[in-house]
């Protein structure tokens, strides 16, 4: 038979195969000169070579990948490990192993294939099927039959064709005659082992690699779940299948990871960072747009050919694969090939494919890396030679091309962002369509962000200042928001200004790409960007907005998922050379310089950390452009007025709170400081760099693992130093965090002087903590009655335990209605259970499953009076338990310490809940960590320390490393721990008791004093606001003068209108923060 003799098998070891099932009818099927015959499955027809020569039945994985979309055709597969031996001595691996049904004729069978990627052909029935299968071939009449019934006549596929996937995947120009056609297939049909889909291997080179140091770089593998390792495990046989990696015990090793693929298939990457660090790496001179515009612009003929994994093409020498080691948690493993990762990759196939074109590189071929354009002005039958003197190149040296990328005598093709077509060239309108698009802004806000962006290019427009007035006059104070015909006409012009050139540049490969990305609540943005003379032009642009489950995403997440979309976006332009990364997200940042795994995201930063880049924070304020483009897709439907020339005075903006779900990292996020590390913060501070750099620090200070410390007289151990610039977000993070839930001044204090030291400190976070703004509108006045009555003084933790119910508060999304806050009477540890009722039953589990189970019983249990607290479920749960129920007075709850407790909780949730009631649950976690890592007043150390013997620390501390840098303090005994807390609650008591006595001290006002009256906020069952969850205080306004002695007339500051009368017993002294 005339066919490859590659594919007569020639295997040894049997395989079980399954029943043939037999079929009335019977085929007798004509052959023509070579035994092939179409076969059918599902929807697809393909005709299969009729090898006996072949032991088993074959099929390629590209045919295989095809047949996992037909319905009903694979039945099962499962991985294999077998391998066959061609004629020519070959050796081949087969990954899978499936069961497929398929027909010939009107027969049909479910029957068991072999997949290799190294088949050239769609499918071999080979002598297993024809044997169990009864088949005669008649080779005087060229009739496949069978014995079940009448023939029936098919086409066959002659000897010299091409593989039916091969020429089915190969484009060719839409508008060529039958002739021409016909042309390319002869022409394609001399290539059938240059182009195909199975790798090649140069002659021409062998990569050597060099490193700057002799000291081996081993890295640990990274860890996977058993459904992933599984893929990582197929991924390495399939390397070892197909003679691209073998085992190893090389000094050096790089980790391999998993990056996503469409329809849930995975690659197999390795992170070589720290190899490339130390790679030695030649120059190679990179081509320009330019270069390629004067070659094809003039052209009307092209082909685009592609290689296969160009990399895995390139052998490396016998030295050099050692250093290409990776692992994986079952294995070692080294490369025989030059793998995708290397920093020197590029370099090494730009020079390979130079030595290929040789004298024909400019004159009829344009290559960009592994990316070759056949170009002719003249002939199609010129453009046909040019083809032919390419593919022959190729093949002399041992490389093969993509047929599914493989693009030949088409007359417009798009390369390098770029639109080649009959002598033109132009923009492909996919790098600013984003642009094109851009919307109509219907707001100030929106105009505001489109001038911003436009403003950065400024000086690349002509008379931008005259071209943008009309749009100017909208921002102006007190402007209403019109939009006519001339504010749509400079919006016009700029936005085809910011569309074309000089603006918008062409691409140039031999400089550093930019990528900026941004995201917003509704949308993603990035823009690629090269440096010219100073200035950051761009490139393309690129946006879609958000789908309805990526609008869940938190913060973190959308910024990764932004990169993700940029990359993708502009992959083109970013796979082969190393680029810059800009992202005003400092989470992100510091991830993708210390990879992790972080939930969902872990897969986006694999895929990211597959690219060459660094990576660099910029403040929001400079990522104008991508910032801009992720807003494109915002609905803003109320458009605030702003307040005209004559207003009298401004009121100071109240500190956002964020009520979007977030990761678990998401307490860091909106602290972008925190993801620097706190010696880098205190080198850019000139005064503290220079006392670090010191021989001579004066008495106190001293320099601990690079950070600069001090330590005062009366401390055991050294605080850090606060730089001036981080006083601002270290308040926040102590003071406005969920975690720290805006406690009081001297919580405040002490959870920062645990870590820090700054000279004003004291001072400054008074003052930040009093002015507090939300703090104001959420807390009882201080001139309110706060005594209450002492209580017994436990001794030991758990001895006494407070619970109480908060509620009912609004249904919250998870369906709980109330709170139970069980407190240690000795400790103040807090423990805070959300429910769906206060049934007793309910009580008891809560209780007995989150709370005894954990702590152990006590002895006393202490609640109110109600119902649920004196069922017979609670008193026979003590009774069981052996605890002492007791109940406060009637009326009088003051003695409960959850009493106490949840008046921090009601303020945190008027503070972290008041725009939306149904998610007040969400938190609780973290008020919980504020309140048990908070110093308590009373005991004088906080009440996890007291209750677990050991600190609870809390995010920021732990990134960095403060616990390392401000030990906790030396331990003591736990009895002596007690002892002295004993000795200050006893002092607290004394102390609360005298303040109890004293007569209060009336508060006094006058005419323009800044005061808040007092509200009195109304539930509403329909719109799910509950009067616990409001503000209890107004905005900010100003005594104007006083009506009676008692009452006084307040005006808003803003516009000098009246606001209400009030008694002064219903006003409270509001404080003026002071700017940072």
């Amino acid at each position: 038979m005339d066919h490859d003799p590659a594919f007569a098998m020639a295997i040894s070891n049997g395989i079980k195969r399954p029943p043939i099932a037999k079929r009335k009818d019977a085929p007798k099927i004509p052959l023509v000169k070579q035994c092939s015959v179409p076969v059918t499955f599902g929807n697809l027809q393909v005709n299969a070579l009729v090898d006996t020569g072949a032991t088993y039945t074959l099929c390629s994985q590209a045919f295989y990948d095809k047949l996992i979309k037909q319905k009903k055709v694979i039945k099962s597969t499962a991985s294999s490990k077998q391998s066959a031996t061609t004629a020519s001595g070959t050796q081949i691996f087969f990954s899978k192993e499936a069961n497929i049904h398929f027909k010939i004729g009107n027969l049909s069978w479910t029957y068991l294939f072999l997949i290799t990627d190294r088949l050239p052909l769609d499918v071999i029935l080979g002598w297993d099927f024809l044997t169990l299968s009864k088949a005669t071939i008649d080779t005087y009449e060229r009739t496949l039959a069978f014995p079940y019934g009448a023939p029936s006549s098919v086409f066959l596929l002659e000897s010299t064709q091409t593989p039916q996937h091969t020429k089915h995947s190969v484009k060719i120009g839409s508008s060529l005659t039958p002739q021409q056609s016909e042309c390319i297939t002869n022409l394609i049909n001399k290539f059938p082992d240059t182009i195909t889909t199975t790798l090649g291997r140069t002659n021409l080179v062998e990569y050597s690699m060099k490193l700057n140091t002799d000291e081996p770089i081993r890295s640990r593998p990274y860890q996977y779940a058993p459904p992933k390792l599984e893929q990582l495990r197929a991924h390495v046989d399939d390397l070892l299948y197909k003679g691209v990696i073998t085992p190893s015990d090389s000094r050096y090793s790089s980790p391999a990871f998993l990056v996503p693929k469409k329809g849930g298939k995975t690659r197999m990457v390795i992170d070589y960072r720290r190899i490339n660090t130390h790679l030695k790496l030649d120059s190679t001179p990179m081509p320009t747009v330019e270069s390629a515009f004067q070659h094809l612009g003039q052209a009307n003929w092209f082909t685009l050919i592609d290689l296969n994994q160009s990399y895995l093409q390139i052998p490396l020498d016998s030295q050099s694969s050692q250093y290409t080691s990776f692992v994986v948690p079952f294995g070692q493993y080294e490369f025989k090939y030059l793998p995708f990762g290397l920093a020197s990759g590029s370099n090494e196939l730009t020079k390979l494919i130079d030595k290929i074109l040789g004298d024909i590189k400019y004159k009829f071929v344009f290559a960009f890396f592994d990316d070759l354009c056949v170009y002719t002005t003249g002939s199609f039958e010129d453009h046909l030679k040019h083809v032919e003197e390419v593919l022959t190149r190729l093949q002399r040296a041992g490389l093969t091309v993509n047929p599914e990328k493989l693009t030949v005598a088409a007359n417009s093709v798009e390369f390098l962002g770029h639109l080649f077509s009959n002598k033109t060239v132009t923009v492909l309108r996919d790098r600013c369509q984003v642009i094109d698009q851009f919307p109509t802004p219907k707001s100030t806000k929106q105009v505001s962000r489109f001038l911003g962006m436009a403003a950065y290019y400024s000086k690349f427009i002509s008379k931008f200042s005259e071209l943008a007035a009309p749009l100017n006059q909208l921002k102006r104070k007190g402007a209403k928001f019109v939009w006519g015909p001339s504010q749509q006409s400079a919006f016009d012009a700029i936005r085809k200004a910011l569309a074309s050139q000089p603006i918008l540049r062409m691409p140039d490969f031999s400089k550093q790409f930019i990528l900026q990305t941004d995201a917003s609540g509704t949308a993603l943005g990035a823009a690629l960007l090269q440096e010219h003379n100073g200035l950051l032009m761009p490139v393309a642009y690129g946006s879609r907005p958000l789908n309805k489950h990526e609008l869940n995403y938190g913060t973190l997440e959308l910024e990764c998922l932004a990169v993700v979309f940029g990359l993708t976006k502009f992959q083109q332009y970013l796979e082969h050379r190393e680029f810059l990364l800009h992202t005003d997200c400092s989470a992100l940042s510091w991830l993708l310089n210390h990879p992790r795994q972080v939930s969902k995201i872990s897969r986006w930063i694999a895929f990211i950390n597959s690219f060459k880049f660094e990576v660099m924070h910029i403040p929001g304020k400079d990522n104008v452009i991508s910032d801009c483009l992720s807003r494109l897709y915002e609905n803003e439907g109320k458009v605030s007025v702003p307040i005209g020339e004559n207003s009298q005075a401004q009121v100071p903006p109240e500190p956002e709170v964020s009520t979007v779900k977030q990761p678990i990292c998401a307490v860091l996020l909106g602290f972008p400081e925190a993801f620097k590390d706190i010696q880098q913060h205190q080198r850019e501070d000139p005064a503290l760099a220079k006392l670090i750099r010191s021989t001579n620090r004066p008495q106190g200070y001293s320099v601990q693992d690079g950070a600069l410390m001090f330590q005062l007289p009366n401390q055991r151990t050294p605080r850090v130093v606060l730089p001036d610039k981080l006083i601002d977000m270290v308040f926040k993070y102590y003071h406005q965090a969920p975690t720290s839930a805006h406690l009081g001044i001297k919580k405040t204090l002490n959870r920062i002087e645990r870590f820090f030291w700054h000279k004003d400190l004291k001072t400054i976070i008074t003052s930040r903590v009093k002015s507090c703004i939300l703090c104001q509108r959420s807390k009882q006045a201080p001139n309110s009655k706060m005594g209450h009555l002492a209580s017994d003084i436990t001794t030991k933790p758990f001895e006494r335990i407070f619970i109480d119910h908060i509620g009912k508060l609004p249904t919250s999304k998870k369906g709980n209605r109330y709170l139970l806050c069980v407190i240690d009477a000795f400790s103040k540890f807090t423990v805070l259970l959300p429910c769906k009722n206060t049934k007793a039953q309910t009580t008891a589990y809560l209780l007995t499953r989150h709370v005894f189970s954990h702590f152990g019983f006590p002895k006393f249990l202490v609640s109110d009076n109600v119902s649920s607290f004196r069922s017979r479920i609670i008193q026979q749960m003590c009774m069981e338990s052996g605890i002492q129920h007791i109940y406060t007075s009637p009326y009088y709850p003051k003695p409960s310490h959850a009493e106490r407790a949840n008046k921090n909780l009601k303020v945190a949730f008027r503070i972290f809940h008041h725009a939306n009631h149904q998610t007040w649950d969400e938190n609780i976690h973290w008020f919980q960590v504020a309140f048990n890592t908070a110093k308590h007043e009373s005991t004088g150390t906080s009440p996890a320390e007291l209750f677990l013997s050991r600190p609870l620390l809390h995010p920021l501390e732990l990134t960095w490393n403060l616990d390392q840098l401000v030990p906790a303090e030396p331990k003591v005994g736990t009895q002596q721990a007690w002892d002295e807390a004993i000795e200050n609650l006893r002092k607290a008591r004394q102390k609360r008791e005298r303040q109890y006595n004293k007569d209060r001290i009336p508060v006094t006002f006058q005419p323009g004093d800044w005061v808040m009256y007092r509200l009195h906020p109304l539930s509403n069952a329909a719109d799910n606001i509950n009067y616990k969850l409001m503000p209890l205080w107004s905005k900010p306004c100003v005594i104007e003068r006083f009506t009676t002695p008692v009452t006084v007339r307040l005006i808003n500051p803003t516009n000098g209108k009246l606001q209400c009368t009030a008694h002064v017993s219903h006003l409270k002294r509001f404080f003026m923060p002071k700017t940072p």
